[in-house]
C-alpha cells in the first residue's frame, strides 16, 4: 500500500514537473513572437514602447501584461496610449489570442490631415489564425469619447462598439479582371453593433440636418469581404467586392438627427459606378425638417418641397404618441440618386469619389 502511494506521488512529482518545464517553454516562446513582431513593425517604421514585461497566468495559461504601452505610427500618422494591455493564451497552441485592455486609451493624430484625439476606457476581444491564415477576430470597444480638436472636425460623448470577423470559404476570383488583382483568398464575413451618443460631425455640416446626431444604434451584417495585400487602392477594393456581389445588410438601425427620428433596416450594396444600391425599409418620422432642410442647403427647389410634403402628407399616418404624421416608406438608392418612396430627394456620387476624389478620378 505505501509502495503504491509512493508511485503515485512520484508520478504526480515528474508530471508536475514536466508541465512546469512546458509551461516556461511556452511562455519563453510566447515572448520570443512577441519580440518577432514587435521587430518587425520597427522595421515598417512604427515606434513601439511600454514598461517591461513578464509572463504569469500559470498553471493553465500564458500571459502577459504591457504597461504604459505607446505606439506611434510611420511618419507620426497617429499615436495610441494604453494603460494596460493584458495578453493570453493557451500554453498547448498558440493559435488564438485574447486581450483585455480595460484601462484608458488615448487616440492622437499627430499629422494635419489626423487632428484626431479618441478616448475610450475599454478594449477586449479575441484574434485566431490558422498558419498565416486568419480565422475570426472578436472586438468590443466601451465608453467611447472624443473628437478632433481644436477645430472639432468630429465630437463624440459616448458610445460602444461590437464587431465579429469570421471566416466562412475560400472563394474563387470574381472575374477576369478581378484575378488580377487578387487569387483565391479567405471570405470573410463582419458583424457588428455600434450605439453612439452626442455626435457632431462638421463634414455632415452641408448636409440637410447639420452635423449633430443625438443618437446612432444599429446591428449589420457585411458579407463577401476579402482581405489582400494587392488591393492597391480603396476604389480597388470596392470594386472587387461589388464584382462579389458583397451585401451589407441593416438588421435594425435607428438615428435621431435634428427633429428626424428614424427605424430602418433592408439590404445595401453597389452598383457598377460604385453607388449605393438598394432599400431600406423605414418608419419616419419628422420628415417635413427633413424636407425643409434639402430646400435650405440647395438640394430641392421649394415647389418641389411643397409637392413633397403634400405627397408624403397623404401617405402619412398619425402617431398616437404626439400627433405628428409617421411615415412607413422605403428609401431607395439606384444610379446614383437617394429617394424617399418615389420622391427623390438627392443625388448620390460614386463611394470612391466621396472617400478620394483624386484617387477616383486618376484610377476609376
Amino acid at each position: 500500500m505505501r509502495t503504491w502511494l509512493w508511485a503515485v506521488a512520484g508520478c504526480l512529482v515528474f508530471m508536475g514537473c514536466a508541465w512546469t518545464a512546458f509551461w516556461h517553454a511556452a511562455a519563453l516562446k510566447f515572448l520570443q513572437d512577441y519580440d518577432r513582431w514587435v521587430e518587425m513593425r520597427r522595421a515598417e517604421g512604427y515606434h513601439i514602447t511600454h514598461d517591461d514585461l513578464s509572463p504569469f497566468g500559470f498553471p493553465f495559461a500564458v500571459k502577459v501584461s504591457l504597461s504604459n504601452l505607446r505606439l506611434v505610427a510611420p511618419q507620426n500618422a497617429w499615436e495610441w496610449r494604453i494603460e494596460r494591455l493584458d495578453l493570453a493564451t493557451g500554453p498547448w497552441a498558440f493559435q488564438s489570442l485574447s486581450f483585455d485592455a480595460a484601462g484608458r486609451h488615448l487616440i492622437l493624430g499627430l499629422s494635419q490631415k489626423t487632428k484626431l484625439a479618441m478616448q475610450f476606457g475599454g478594449l477586449k476581444g479575441q484574434i485566431a489564425w490558422h498558419g498565416r491564415t486568419l480565422e475570426h477576430i472578436d472586438l468590443q470597444l466601451s465608453a467611447l469619447r472624443g473628437g478632433w480638436p481644436p477645430d472639432h472636425h468630429m465630437a463624440l460623448s459616448g458610445g460602444r462598439v461590437r464587431l465579429k470577423l469570421r471566416k466562412v470559404g475560400h472563394p474563387r476570383p470574381a472575374s477576369l479582371e478581378a484575378t488580377q488583382w487578387v487569387g483565391p483568398a479567405p471570405e470573410y464575413r463582419l458583424e457588428g453593433g455600434l450605439s453612439l451618443k452626442n455626435m457632431t460631425l462638421s463634414f455632415l455640416s452641408d448636409l440637410p440636418l447639420g452635423a449633430d446626431i443625438a443618437r446612432l444604434e444599429t446591428n449589420f451584417s457585411l458579407d463577401q469581404i476579402t482581405l489582400h495585400k494587392s488591393f492597391e487602392s480603396f476604389t480597388q477594393s470596392l470594386a472587387f467586392w461589388h464584382a462579389r456581389n458583397g451585401t451589407l445588410r441593416l438588421l435594425e438601425g435607428t438615428l435621431f438627427w435634428g427633429d428626424l427620428k428614424m427605424q430602418s433596416y433592408g439590404d445595401l450594396s453597389l452598383d457598377g459606378a460604385l453607388r449605393p444600391l438598394g432599400r431600406l425599409d423605414t418608419r419616419l418620422q419628422g420628415f417635413e425638417t427633413l424636407i425643409d432642410g434639402f430646400v435650405q442647403k440647395g438640394f430641392m427647389k421649394p415647389r418641389q418641397a411643397a409637392f413633397a410634403k403634400i405627397a408624403l402628407g397623404f401617405q402619412a399616418e398619425t402617431s398616437p404618441r404626439d400627433g405628428r404624421p409617421v411615415l412607413r416608406m422605403p428609401f431607395l438608392a439606384h444610379g446614383g440618386k437617394i429617394s424617399l418612396g418615389s420622391v427623390d430627394l438627392m443625388t448620390f456620387p460614386s463611394l470612391a469619389a466621396l472617400w478620394n476624389p483624386q484617387e477616383s478620378s486618376n484610377g476609376h
